[in-house]
């Protein structure tokens, strides 16, 4: 994200904070297919994404007043977006347990697809959903360690250790791909 999409961002928040309801429409418009994108890569299921998204969207709408400095609206947002995230992992848990529980089949997981192409989002989805969303805040959104730490509720050390570990991860794919290739 450039500067120049942050301050407009910051102006929709303050114009919606202000009770001009026809500047939601256009903030809502710019975030929704990066919360969306970073939604499926957390939680792997376009379905339970599209269902997560309308409940984050529902409580960034109600909480925006809230906001006190709207230059935070990325990191402030994406923290709702994680946490709504959260609860459906949890929940997809419980479902999962009660199965198990009754010894019924557990969700089938997506087949592999060896033909995935180099572009960045097929690459991010091989990837372990945490460290797709963490790599996909820090280098598609432009989030700092600081803000990402406060979204993912976790040390600025520990985000900085799982980068780390999601680029040795990413290159090794990357390597796997270039033999494929040859």
């Amino acid at each position: 994200m450039d500067n120049k999409e942050k301050a407009f961002s910051e102006w929709l928040v303050l114009r919606c904070q202000q009770g001009q309801r026809q500047a939601l429409k256009p903030l809502l418009e710019m975030w929704q297919a990066r919360y969306l994108a970073y939604i499926q890569q957390r939680l792997g299921d376009p379905d339970s994404a599209r269902d997560v998204l309308q409940e984050a969207l529902l409580a960034i709408c109600r909480n925006l007043y809230k906001l006190q400095d709207p230059a935070s609206f990325p990191r402030w947002s994406f923290t709702i977006v994680e946490r709504r995230c959260l609860d459906q992992l949890r929940r997809r848990y419980r479902h999962r347990q009660v199965f198990a529980d009754s010894n019924s089949e557990v969700e089938q997981s997506a087949p592999h697809n060896p033909e995935a192409a180099l572009d960045s989002s097929r690459l991010l989805a091989r990837l372990p959903g945490e460290l797709a969303s963490l790599l996909r805040l820090y280098y598609l959104e432009g989030l700092s360690l600081p803000e990402i730490a406060g979204i993912q509720n976790i040390p600025r050390g520990t985000v900085k250790s799982r980068l780390f570990y999601a680029r040795k991860k990413l290159q090794k794919l990357l390597e796997e791909e270039d033999e494929r290739t040859r």
